[in-house]
């Protein structure tokens, strides 16, 4: 995420669907600006509850933001390391690019198809770099769960904002917890995860639900653009 500041009287922030500006003016006076993009984007996403599951327990999701890949990879092997998570697949769910270092950096999700509980999931996501929205929806969204999305965004013009995530490795690590059956052969099928021995549950069932999602400031911009362009034109066959 951009993020500018200047001592303790300018900062600004920037990430997909969020621009923040605050001002510190005097002791006293403090401006504070805060923009959000409408979700106007439908999309299909993954929900992370084991549907069927008799202790409503959840695989573990993670979704990052302009994040450096090797972040991405040091949260996977903490979860690994300190709650026995397992094996995680790292998705690329946008462009990658690389910063002067050439340590790659963009938009990643993480998916662990071994089986915990909500506080769980909410402790180690909390301990993440992952995206802010991303940990503070999953407790006020009404199912309750996190979301990935799983298709692309497609504007209601028809054209692809971006492109479903694509399968980029397998962070392997053994693991005592039981695996969600219905998650762990979706990964294989859909996005061509590799085998791994695992202690499965047995079920079939996930829970996927369509949603809106933000198409980003470029979007949001150009959008703006075509609505003024249109309004002019509109006007302009008035006289």
């Amino acid at each position: 995420m951009p993020k500018i500041v200047l001592g303790k009287s300018f900062r600004f922030s920037l990430n997909k669907s969020t621009m923040k500006l605050q001002l510190k003016l005097s002791r006293w006076i403090h401006l504070y600006c805060l923009l959000v993009l409408a979700p106007n984007i439908r999309t299909m996403g993954l929900l992370s509850r084991c549907k069927g599951d008799e202790f409503n327990r959840h695989c573990l999701f993670g979704d990052y933001d302009d994040c450096m890949l090797s972040v991405v990879r040091a949260d996977a092997r903490f979860a690994q390391r300190m709650y026995d998570a397992g094996p995680i697949v790292v998705l690329q769910s946008g462009e990658s690019d690389r910063n002067v270092a050439g340590a790659e950096y963009g938009n990643f999700h993480t998916i662990c198809p071994q089986k915990f509980s909500f506080a769980e999931c909410n402790e180690i996501v909390a301990q993440t770099h992952t995206d802010f929205n991303f940990r503070e929806v999953a407790v006020k969204f009404n199912y309750r769960a996190h979301v990935l999305r799983i298709y692309p965004k497609v504007s209601a013009d028809g054209e692809v904002i971006r492109d479903r995530p694509i399968f980029r490795e397998l962070l392997y690590a053994p693991t005592g917890r039981e695996t969600c059956t219905a998650m762990y052969d979706f990964l294989k099928k859909w996005y061509g995860m590799p085998d791994y021995p695992a202690n499965h549950d047995g079920r079939s069932q996930l829970s996927i639900i369509d949603y809106n999602t933000t198409g980003g400031w470029r979007m949001a911009i150009t959008d703006r653009f075509k609505k003024l362009a249109a309004k002019i034109r509109m006007q302009m066959d008035v006289f």
